[in-house]
């Protein structure tokens, strides 16, 4: 609903209505009450003289706190559903058309990328093949294996055709490429195209199995959204498709350290319990850099601020703004004129495509890369990286 072209213009200019009713309303009713008392010392035997005063303060008063009680109501939801979050940040949009540069060039282009986006060489994996079927644009081969494979795994049959074939790394194996050469084992990450590989293999397990997105730790906590999107039920191809397992995310050991991801897609922990097929933002840098070997501590002392010419491959990016809402995700591919970020949140449960392009500007600066990073992040005000490894360019 959020992610049209017309609804959060609509929303902002009806925002705006009512901030104005609120500046004008008090106006009106002193002009008007003025008017009504000059009448009535006027002529003080007006029957209706009193109580037509008081009718025009109350009527004043409830519209005047409509607007601000529907207001208050949002701030204090936040962004915990589809509605407030659309209401919060659709100033946002008037913001980045009034305050900030747009980039010309590239202004009018779709944020998804498409395999005509992607450039040739530099070692990157190859991401030029597209599927009917999977909108993420994966590279060839895995591709491939993820279309073939969608419809496995789910809550109700997970246990029983693992048990069938033997343990999940036998079920590995049968999915084959980069899934059954690497599981239960960490990846090379000594370049571009290892880390790459290290995505594909998280998000392409994610994609297979249907993946949610879930912030909290319990089922009742926090925000939940189901596979193929909100406001409806699962697609078919979604693990909780028409299942009433219950679930909990809780699989991250520690606080801002990276996580197991083969232990979470295997169900293997210490109490017995299955781990849920749903993550939040944050966890997806912590299992692609699990998988690479690399269990860094995602510490507020490594942000760094950079330009988006400066941004490379393997960056975590995080989204911050006044409001105290944050976000991060993860730098996958940088070419000349754009780079390309990886999401393992929201985007990828509603729409099914994990990768979003950030242009980069031709005059690049603090506001004009600020206006790049919204058109991806509406409700940015300031963003920054951290930098954990160096990869290499084959």
């Amino acid at each position: 609903m959020c992610s049209s072209e017309t609804l959060p213009g609509i929303l902002s200019i009806v925002k705006r209505i009512m901030i104005l009713i609120q500046i004008v309303v008090p106006i009106l009713l002193i002009v008007f009450a003025s008017i009504s008392l000059i009448k009535l010392l006027k002529n003080p035997e007006e029957k209706n003289g009193i109580k037509k005063i008081i009718n025009q303060f109350i009527a004043a008063v409830i519209i005047f706190f409509i607007p601000l009680l529907v207001n208050v109501v949002m701030i204090l939801a936040g962004d915990s559903n589809e509605i407030s979050s659309c209401w919060n940040n659709a100033s946002e949009k008037i913001i980045l058309s009034t305050t900030y540069s747009p980039i010309e060039e590239k202004e009018k282009k779709k944020f998804i990328p498409n395999a005509k986006d992607y450039e040739a060489g530099r070692g990157e994996l190859d991401f030029s093949c597209t599927s009917n079927t999977v909108k993420a644009q994966f590279s060839c081969e895995t591709l491939k294996i993820v279309e073939k494979h969608l419809y496995d795994l789910n809550a109700d049959n997970f246990h029983s055709v693992i048990n069938s074939v033997g343990g999940f790394e036998n079920y590995a194996k049968s999915v084959g490429g980069i899934f059954g050469e690497y599981y239960g084992k960490k990846m090379p990450n000594e370049t571009v195209a290892d880390f790459q590989k290290a995505c594909e293999y998280v998000l392409g397990w994610m994609y297979m199995y249907g993946w949610d997105y879930k912030n909290g730790f319990e089922a009742s906590e926090g925000e939940h959204v189901k596979w193929g999107g909100r406001g409806h039920d699962y697609s078919k191809d979604a693990f909780y498709y028409n299942t009433k397992v219950k679930w909990k995310r809780k699989y991250v050991p520690d606080s801002g350290t990276t996580t197991n991801f083969d232990n979470v897609i295997s169900t293997k922990n210490t109490n017995g319990e299955t781990y849920a097929m749903a993550s939040e933002c944050g966890d997806l840098a912590g299992f692609v850099y699990n998988k690479l070997g690399l269990n860094v501590k995602f510490k507020s002392s490594d942000i760094q601020k950079v330009s988006l010419k400066d941004v490379r491959v393997g960056d975590e990016i995080l989204f911050g703004n006044k409001r105290g809402q944050g976000h991060n995700a993860i730098v996958g591919e940088v070419y000349s004129d754009h780079i390309v970020v990886y999401d393992g949140a929201r985007m990828v449960t509603e729409d099914k495509n994990y990768k979003r392009i950030v242009y980069i500007p031709t005059n690049s600066n603090t506001e004009t890369d600020l206006a790049a990073i919204r058109q991806y992040v509406t409700w940015c005000d300031e963003w920054w990286i951290r930098r954990h490894h160096d990869f290499k360019e084959s």
